[in-house]
């Protein structure tokens, strides 16, 4: 309900403000300038965030707050430079038939009042409330990450969606944004899904390690739930392990604050589009797995950190079209996934 009346709100403004205010040609150079100042947010928020991050406030509940509020901030600074610049450009009228500019100036203040709904969402997507506010994507329950719920005309998820076709190419180098964050609007309210008073959005670099080798393995083919029950991957997918070590400053998580990124196998280069997985459980046993839903809090006590990392095997579903690039935990943490090792040379389970 919330997102609906963002967009009401956001929609009417633009209107109002167009027809009150502007010409087409101011009108038409807002949405560029809405865009632009878009995209300015999108490319720079996280290294922003990481910067305060990465100092040792990640412990604290304030340090989920970092990358909506670079975000915003982001925006707005760059929309103010942007919009005078433009002002400045637009001085000079443009004769337009009435008619035309009148249908003209509300499109543009629709178009451009939708934008900024679709902003103002994601902000709120980051950051750590309710599930349901400014709607609920998932249910708490037990979410199912192939089918989302969306916002009326979906203007989080097309915003987010058009800075991934403009990043293509331009972020880590020859990596896009879609690649790195395949399915974001999906990834950010998963990763708030278990969000409480005591599991942050956010994590340290030190949170979690993979191991240089041997961390990622096609996983056995008579494994089993903890009731006894079989597990079997779904038609035309792989169970994979994957290792990942914990660290204190991250022993308490959701499974939906852990992303596996796969990218197509016939990708050698990974610049295009990716998916996200997410583990199924984790081994109890040489030859049993836990199941959990994603939702479900997981805590590593101080009596599993017997050494520096609690080192846990994951087990992913994953198509077998694709194959594990990368790994995200919680919102802000990537790192690169080993070469899939043949299950024979697998080492020996690590339980949790």
């Amino acid at each position: 309900m919330t997102a609906v009346i963002i967009i009401l709100i956001a929609v009417i403004a633009g209107i109002l403000y167009q027809h009150l205010q502007g010409t087409l040609l101011r009108s038409v150079m807002t949405i560029f300038t809405v865009i632009s100042a878009a995209i300015i947010a999108f490319s720079f928020f996280e290294p922003l965030a990481a910067l305060l991050i990465n100092r040792g406030s990640s412990t604290s509940k304030a340090a989920s707050y970092w990358q909506p509020m670079f975000f915003l901030l982001l925006f707005i600074i760059s929309f103010a430079v942007l919009q005078a610049a433009a002002s400045t450009i637009a001085r000079k009228s443009v004769t337009v038939d009435p008619l035309a500019e009148k249908i003209g100036k509300l499109l543009c203040g629709a178009v451009s009042g939708f934008i900024l709904a679709g902003l103002l969402i994601i902000v709120l997507d980051m950051t750590p409330i309710s599930n349901n506010i400014p709607y609920q994507r998932f249910r708490s329950s037990n979410p199912d990450p192939e089918k989302p719920n969306k916002a009326l005309l979906n203007p989080d998820g097309l915003i987010a969606g058009l800075f991934g076709m403009v990043s293509k190419g331009s972020l880590s180098g020859r990596t896009s944004f879609t690649t790195v964050h395949p399915s974001f609007i999906n990834g950010i309210f998963l990763n708030r899904l278990a969000g409480d008073n005591t599991i942050n959005l956010v994590s340290s670099p030190d949170a979690f390690e993979m191991p240089q080798k041997a961390a990622a393995w096609l996983a056995p083919s008579n494994i089993k739930s903890g009731d006894g029950t079989d597990v079997n991957p779904k038609t035309g997918h792989d169970l994979i392990v994957v290792r990942l070590g914990i660290k204190r400053k991250g022993s308490k998580f959701s499974l939906s604050q852990i992303r596996l990124i796969c990218n197509h196998k016939d990708d050698e280069s990974f610049q295009g589009p990716a998916i996200n997985v997410y583990p199924i459980g984790y081994f109890i046993t040489a030859d049993r797995v836990e199941r959990k839903k994603l939702g479900e809090k997981i805590v590593v006590l101080e009596r599993e950190h017997k050494t520096k990392v609690k080192w846990i095997d994951f087990v992913f579903d994953v198509p077998n079209t694709h194959t594990p690039a990368l790994v995200a935990f919680k919102q802000n943490n990537i790192a690169t996934v080993p070469k899939l090792i043949n299950t024979e040379d697998a080492p020996a389970v690590e339980t949790f």
